[in-house]
This record gives structure tokens, C-alpha cells and sequence, in this order.
């Protein structure tokens, strides 16, 4: 009478190949979940590293117009640098002197500053800083709204 004899096993790499083990089916996450846990901590530690910067109030062109309590003083800078207040070119000394009467007149007076795109970017500074001198300080720069694309 002849004995069976069960096929021999082949190792697959996980196991010794003897009898007695059988073969590893199950994925090892062990790797995984280390590899992740350490992102974590990275990412943990970075975080506060990237979001750390120079507070800026930026404009935004898409927000809605400003509602302002006093008439704004709306001034207007042309391409050559030269300031309008209404249809005046104002000289460096009449600025002076429209900025300081505002505000001696009206503690509140809201600047806003109309640029043309080609104004350099020392003019518009110009005009901010003489109107901080002389204690205007809520300034706006007027924008045109974005125009909006038309898809097909």
C-alpha cells in the first residue's frame, strides 16, 4: 500500500517554507502606519512655520462698494504723476493745503486715490504720505471690478 505524500510547498519569501508555517496573506502595515505617523509630526511641527509672514491689508477687487458715511475726497492721479482734485491739477503747495483744510474740517474725511494704470508706484505714495502728515488716515485706492470672462 502506497502512502500519500502532500505536494511541497513553495516559499514565498514570508515564511521559513516549513510545514508547519503557513503563508503570510495579510498586507504588513506596520511600514505604513510608522510613515504616516511621522508625516504627521512633520507636518505638525511646520505648520506654524508656513503661515508665518508680513500682516498686509490687501485689496480685493471683487468686493462690494464701500458705503461711506462722509463724502470721500476723491483724488486723481494721471499717468505723468500729475494730482486732480475734481478737473484742478494741484500743485505740491495746494495739495498741502487742501489736505490740511480737510482735516481741520472734517476729523473723518475718507481719501480715495483714483489711479491711472500707468502711475508710477512713488506718485500714489507720494499723495498717501502727504495726506498720513497731514492726520488723514482712512485712505482708498479705487479699482475698476475685474470684467468677466465669457466662456463658450
Amino acid at each position: 500500500m502506497q502512502t500519500r505524500q502532500s505536494p511541497p510547498r513553495l516559499n514565498s519569501g514570508f515564511s521559513k517554507g516549513t510545514e508547519t508555517d503557513g503563508l503570510m496573506a495579510d498586507i504588513n502595515t506596520t511600514p505604513l502606519v510608522d510613515v504616516m505617523l511621522v508625516l504627521l509630526i512633520i507636518f505638525i511641527v511646520t505648520a506654524p512655520l508656513i503661515s508665518q509672514g508680513i500682516n498686509l491689508n490687501l485689496p480685493k477687487a471683487e468686493a462690494p462698494a464701500v458705503k461711506p458715511q462722509n463724502e470721500p475726497v476723491v483724488l486723481e492721479i494721471n499717468a505723468q504723476g500729475g494730482v486732480f482734485y475734481k478737473t484742478e491739477l494741484l500743485s505740491e503747495e495746494r495739495l498741502d493745503s487742501l489736505l490740511a483744510g480737510l482735516k481741520t474740517s472734517n476729523e473723518e474725511a475718507v481719501i480715495q486715490i483714483r489711479a491711472d494704470k500707468q502711475t508710477t508706484y512713488e506718485a500714489i505714495v507720494r499723495v498717501m504720505s502727504k495726506a498720513t502728515q497731514n492726520g488723514l488716515t482712512k485712505l482708498a485706492l479705487i479699482t475698476e471690478p475685474p470684467v468677466p470672462v465669457q466662456r463658450r
